[in-house]
């Protein structure tokens, strides 16, 4: 993660203004983009069931913790097909791993 924190302070020109403010403007954007593909992806693999995609928009711990660490990208591969990079991002992927298991053998699917 620290990668991706150190891209985005990197692409920051210097100049007359506040960096921090900038860095902090910039990782917002990025988080609210990632948070818009991952309820985007929830909805299309939801099929019928539209209130997971709903919830996952509306997820009050993911508004505010949107905007202090880096989460989201190791979410945002888990919603998609890029579990293994999800799984390097973030340790705690491995537990959502399983639980998605279980909800697969229980579902039959």
């Amino acid at each position: 993660m620290s990668v991706v924190a150190s891209l985005t302070a990197a692409l920051i020109p210097v100049g007359e203004f506040d960096r921090a403010l900038v860095f902090f403007d910039r990782n917002f954007l990025l988080v609210v983009g990632l948070w818009i593909m991952v309820v985007v992806v929830t909805a299309r693999i939801a099929g019928r069931w539209l209130w997971d995609a709903a919830m996952m928009a509306l997820a009050l711990g993911t508004i505010l913790a949107a905007t202090i660490n880096w989460d989201m990208l190791a979410v945002t591969f888990l919603a998609g097909v890029l579990i293994g990079l999800g799984t390097t991002l973030k340790v705690f992927t491995l537990l959502f791993l399983g639980a998605v298991i279980v909800l697969a053998i229980v579902s039959g699917r």
